[in-house]
C-alpha cells in the first residue's frame, strides 16, 4: 500500500507540474465560422482553464476563395504568417519549460507555413502537439516530401491528436503509434439541447418534413447535389412535403451569385429557403430543433469529422451522408443514419424520400444519432482526452 501511495504522489505531482507549463496555441479562431474554428474555439476554452495560454491567432476572418483571389489570399496568409512567427518564436525563446499546440493545415501552401513554423521549436526546450482537423494532411505529406519538409517537420513534433481511428492509421509507419492520440470533436455548450427538448422534437407532428443543408458554399460540400437529389425525388413524388433550408458562408461573391442562380432556376425554388451565412449561434441552434432532416452529401477534399454532423446528432436530427472521410466511423448505415456513395444524386434522392415519407424510419435514425452523440461526442469525452494528452490532473 505504501508503494501504491508512492507511485500515486508522484503521478499527482507530475499532473500538477504540467499544469503550470504555459501552452502556446497557435491556430485559427472565428471568424470564419469553420468546423475548425469551431472545434478550434472549443479546445482553446478547455485549456485555459486549466492552465496558462498564450494565444496566437493566424485567421485572415475570411473563408479561403476559390479562383484567381485564392491568389492574393495566399499572400496576404504568407503576410501574416511572417509576423505571427515573429510572435512564436519570441514565446517559444522565453525561457521555461512551454507547449505548443498548433493544427496542421488542409492546404499545401499551408503545409509549408508548418514546416517553416515549426523550425522555432529547434533547440529549445518545448514540447510540440499538433492536431489534425483534415483528412488529407497526410497526402500533402508525401507530396511535399519530394525535398524531405514533412519528414523533418515530424522529427520536431512529439504528439500527434487525430479526430479518428481511421485518421490516426493513415500515420502507421510515419509516426510512432504510441505518441498519436485519439481526440474526437465535440460541439460547444450553448449548442447543446437537452433531453426534455429532444423528447418534445420526437413527439411532434410536422406533416411538412424540413430537410437542412448547413456548410459552407463550396461545391465539394454537396449543395447542389442534394437541390438535385430533391428535383428527382419531386419528379417521382409530385405530392411530396418538404422543404429545404440551407445556410452557409460564400467564399465569394461569384460563388454567392452562382448559388443563389441555382435556386432560383431549380424545380423546387418555392421550397428552398436559402438563408446565407448565419453567426448568431443560438438561432443556428433554433435552425437544428427545428429541422426533422440534415444532410451533408460532402466530397470535400479536406473533410475529416464534420463538426456540423455532430451538432444534427446532438439536436436530434435524422442524417443522409456521402461515404467519405471520418464519416462511415461514427454514422452506422441504416442503424443511425443513412450513407449513400460520393456524387451519387439518385441513391441521395431515394434516401431522403425513405425518411421524409416514413415517419418511423425518421425517427429511429434521429434518436440513435443522439444516443451516438451522447456516448462518444460529449464535452465530457473531449475533456477526458484532452487530460489524458496533456497530463492534466
Amino acid at each position: 500500500f505504501r508503494y501504491s501511495g508512492q507511485i500515486f504522489e508522484v503521478v499527482a505531482r507530475a499532473m500538477r507540474e504540467n499544469e503550470r507549463i504555459p501552452i502556446i496555441f497557435y491556430g485559427k479562431l472565428p471568424p470564419p465560422l469553420t468546423g475548425m474554428t469551431i472545434a478550434n474555439k472549443q479546445i482553446l476554452s478547455f485549456l485555459s482553464e486549466q492552465t496558462e495560454v498564450h494565444i496566437v491567432n493566424y485567421s485572415q476572418g475570411a473563408l479561403r476563395p476559390s479562383g484567381v483571389s485564392v491568389i492574393f489570399y495566399n499572400i496576404r496568409q504568407l503576410g501574416l504568417a511572417i509576423k505571427k512567427n515573429r510572435e512564436l518564436r519570441r514565446l517559444i525563446r522565453q525561457k521555461g519549460k512551454k507547449r505548443l499546440y498548433f493544427v496542421g493545415s488542409p492546404s499545401f501552401f499551408g503545409n509549408l507555413l508548418d514546416i517553416y513554423r515549426t523550425r522555432s521549436v529547434v533547440g529549445s526546450d518545448c514540447e510540440v502537439f499538433m492536431h489534425l482537423h483534415t483528412g488529407n494532411w497526410i497526402d500533402n505529406l508525401h507530396s511535399f516530401r519530394l525535398f524531405g519538409g514533412g519528414k523533418t517537420m515530424l522529427k520536431r513534433v512529439h504528439h500527434i491528436l487525430a479526430l479518428s481511428e481511421g485518421l490516426k492509421d493513415q500515420f502507421k509507419g510515419v509516426f510512432l503509434e504510441d505518441r498519436i492520440q485519439v481526440v474526437p470533436n465535440t460541439i460547444a455548450s450553448e449548442m447543446l439541447c437537452s433531453s426534455d427538448e429532444v423528447e418534445a422534437k420526437m413527439q411532434r407532428t410536422n406533416k411538412r418534413k424540413t430537410v437542412l443543408y448547413l456548410s459552407n458554399f463550396i461545391p465539394s460540400k454537396g449543395y447542389a447535389l442534394l437541390i438535385e437529389a430533391l428535383e428527382q425525388m419531386e419528379a417521382r413524388q409530385p405530392d411530396t412535403n418538404f422543404f429545404l433550408r440551407m445556410i452557409g458562408a460564400f467564399p465569394s461573391e461569384n460563388a454567392k451569385e452562382e448559388v443563389q442562380k441555382r435556386v432560383a432556376q431549380s424545380r423546387i425554388q418555392a421550397k428552398i429557403d436559402l438563408i446565407g451565412p448565419l453567426r448568431d449561434r443560438s438561432r443556428v441552434r433554433e435552425i437544428f430543433m427545428d429541422a426533422d432532416i440534415f444532410c451533408l452529401p460532402t466530397y470535400y477534399p479536406q473533410e475529416a469529422q464534420p463538426l456540423v454532423l455532430l451538432e444534427a446528432m446532438n439536436a436530434a436530427c435524422a442524417i443522409v451522408a456521402s461515404r467519405h472521410a471520418s464519416i462511415p466511423e461514427f454514422i452506422d448505415h441504416e442503424r443511425n443514419g443513412l450513407l449513400v456513395e460520393k456524387k451519387n444524386t439518385e441513391e441521395l434522392s431515394h434516401a431522403l424520400e425513405e425518411l421524409i415519407m416514413n415517419d418511423d424510419s425518421m425517427i429511429s435514425l434521429a434518436r440513435a444519432a443522439r444516443k451516438t452523440f451522447s456516448e462518444r461526442f460529449s464535452e465530457e469525452a473531449q475533456e477526458l482526452k484532452l487530460r489524458e494528452v496533456f497530463g492534466l490532473g
